[in-house]
């Protein structure tokens, strides 16, 4: 049996590879820091500060850290062997991520924001 923190490298690696198997698309960060009742977090930024910091120094070429050039938060992961011109670029496989709309209107998150951080009661 391998050390504990080459089966987390290797189940990180095998959940990023059955994401794009399965669904053509990345495994969110924020999806990956889930799994293991977040004991990778953990252990990421222990080690690396971080979670992209860590795949990206840990696993640099297993799979491969990519991030949406307009939307900062929408970070994810495939193996390393994805041609990412060939899928319409980093951002066209980020937005595969996204849910399709519900037809709901969603709120911009200034606006949201003030309704979730009452004023002060000096204030208007």
């Amino acid at each position: 049996m391998g050390s504990p923190r080459i089966e987390v490298d290797d189940h990180v690696v095998d959940s990023v590879g059955e994401c794009w198997e399965e669904h053509g698309k990345p495994l969110l960060l924020s999806q990956l820091g889930a799994l293991d009742d977040g004991e990778l977090v953990a252990t990421a930024k222990r080690e690396a500060g971080s979670l992209a910091a860590y795949l990206r120094n840990r696993l640099g070429g297993r799979v491969r850290v990519i991030q949406h050039d307009a939307m900062a938060e929408l970070v994810g992961a495939v193996p390393s062997d994805v041609d990412l011109a060939e899928h319409g670029g980093v951002n066209a496989l980020l937005e595969r991520t996204r849910r399709p709309s519900s037809g709901t209107t969603r709120v911009h998150r200034a606006l949201w924001q003030a309704f979730r951080q009452p004023l002060e009661e000096s204030k208007r």
